[in-house]
């Protein structure tokens, strides 16, 4: 999976969680691991802090909240941990990541 999203990340740049979706076609919770191992082993990057919001959120928020009695659906395209575009780091040594 994760020679998958290095290869797509290599070719299209920053992309949304969505987009990588589409590209691999692999599961949610699937691309969300893979994306998160890669994320600490210092391969790839967010371009916002929601995706560790959500990491590190309580469990009863991470689950769906009910809004005056109704169930509130959020317009993500992922699961939580999943926000914003994903992108690959340079390596130390200053080459690319293939």
């Amino acid at each position: 999976m994760a020679s998958e999203v290095r290869r797509c990340l290599a070719v299209r740049g920053a992309v949304f969680f969505s987009d990588l979706q589409a590209e691999t076609g692999a599961f949610s919770e699937d691309l969300l691991a893979a994306l998160w191992t890669m994320v600490w082993a210092g391969e790839v990057t967010n371009d916002t802090l929601a995706p560790l919001r959500a990491l590190i959120a309580e469990p009863e928020a991470r689950r769906h909240r009910s809004f005056r009695g109704r169930q509130f659906r959020s317009r993500r395209a992922g699961p939580p941990g999943s926000e914003g575009r994903w992108s690959l780091l340079p390596r130390l040594d200053g080459t690319t990541r293939r």
